[in-house]
């Protein structure tokens, strides 16, 4: 049971409901010691929330007799919170203390193992991170005769990478390393990377498409080389300010692993394959491909809420083309894996830029045309979007734009705002 995001308060609410484990949602503020009463069948629970919410000393899953003696135990073996956060729970609920475990962000298991206690691990990881677990390092553990390689498989599909003990046989398949060798990477968009080790690869696939438009740019960080850029792809380096102070970025003739680039498409890109890949250990540090005050960091695990961006200073690349700091009080931020950000060493505000020695010019919202120029084909073109039909006019970048009055919908609202913007204009 997935507790929604929405729900911020819990009573009674699940009584005698029959399901082995629940998800409590980020921004769970309070919750009660009954909230699962009855719910004997619950063996791990999984909190999202960076604090404990409060309401209670404990979680229990028993029930209770009239006499208010416990009448069932219930199964509850594990509650597993955030990286760093057990004390902050162990201390809220005093009576869960001794069940209280850190969930994993990697799987690092030694000794023998079975395909049972693996599953334990990378569900605690998934349900309180909402991920894949990046990678599964089996280097040092003896696998026992549960953890087949369709068991295996099945977890590399949905995008973890497997390290196997050297020498194991039988395990073919994509996303499995064995003796630092893989066959095949396959990488997906949105998920999380981070090795222990470096290795080759015979073949990546990895799809990931870039619009071409000369007004859209996307911040760029693999774990892999490409000597060789795909047709229409051009990645570009941080490497300094101009006399206005502006971000200077120059032509990369490649993409060096690890390292952060920001990257033009001149033509539709779907891919960013390659063969006889070099994949380099992930760095326990961000890497930095910035200049004199300015960080330029690669996300290769990406970043999820605002508190860790917030606390980095981070900027992000805008749909209008310029660099802005985090919101503090934005609840949605998300720096998307294998992409990056900037962190000045102080807050300079909005951040424009060059590119190989030509100034990105702003974008407007509203123009959707992207020529930029506020006017009435910008109207004629939102109507458009809004009744469904395709603006000849409009590039990608303007689809970005169209949202006007920025309430995150695209309606009538927008034309009306986008309205008087051209009459105060005019």
């Amino acid at each position: 049971m997935i507790i929604p995001e929405s729900i911020t308060k819990m009573d009674d609410d699940f009584y005698s409901f029959d399901f082995n484990s629940v998800t409590l949602p980020a921004g769970m503020e309070s919750i009660t010691d009954y909230a699962f009463r009855y719910c004997t069948k619950i063996k791990y629970i999984y909190s999202k929330s960076r604090f404990a919410p409060t309401g209670t000393t404990g979680l229990r899953t028993e029930g209770y007799t009239t006499s208010g003696a416990y009448a069932d135990k219930g199964l509850l073996q594990a509650i597993y919170v955030p990286k760093g956060r057990s004390e902050n729970y162990k201390k809220s609920w005093t009576n869960n203390a001794d069940l209280i475990f850190e969930a994993p962000e990697s799987v690092s298991p030694t000794g023998t193992i079975s395909f049972t206690s693996l599953s334990e691990s990378i569900d605690a990881h998934n349900f309180v991170y909402g991920s894949n677990v990046p990678y599964i390092n089996l280097t040092s553990a003896v696998l026992d005769e549960t953890v087949t390689a369709e068991a295996l498989q099945e977890v590399a599909e949905k995008g973890t990478i497997i390290y196997l003990p050297d020498g194991s046989t039988g395990f073919e398949g994509d996303n499995i390393v064995v003796d630092r060798h893989a066959t095949k990477i396959v990488l997906k968009d949105s998920m999380e990377y981070a090795s222990p080790y470096s290795f080759t690869a015979d073949e990546v696939e990895y799809e990931r498409t870039f619009v071409a438009d000369p007004n859209m740019a996307y911040p760029l960080c693999l774990p892999y080389s490409l000597k060789t850029l795909p047709e229409g792809l051009t990645a570009y380096t941080l490497t300094g300010t101009d006399d206005e102070g502006r971000l200077a970025f120059t032509t990369a003739t490649s993409i060096e692993a690890n390292q952060p680039y920001l990257v033009k498409a001149s033509q539709e890109v779907t891919n960013l394959n390659t063969t006889n890949a070099q994949f380099l250990t992930t760095p326990e540090d961000l890497p930095d491909g910035g200049c004199e005050g300015f960080g330029f960091y690669g996300a290769l695990k990406g970043m999820t809420g605002t508190d860790a961006a917030f606390d980095w200073g981070a900027y992000t690349l805008h749909d209008d083309m310029t660099w802005r700091p985090v919101d503090g009080t934005d609840d949605n931020v998300i720096i998307w894996p294998m992409t990056a950000f900037l962190s000045p060493d102080e807050d300079v505000g909005i951040l424009h830029m060059t590119i190989d020695g030509q100034l990105v010019e702003p974008l407007q919202l509203g123009d959707l045309n992207s020529d930029r120029q506020i006017n009435i084909s910008d109207v004629t073109a939102l109507v458009n979007v809004i009744l469904g039909k395709q603006a000849e006019t409009m590039t990608p970048s303007g689809k970005r734009l169209a949202d006007v009055n920025g309430d995150g919908q695209v309606t009538i609202a927008d034309v009306t705002k986008l309205v008087n913007k051209i009459l105060r204009k005019e």
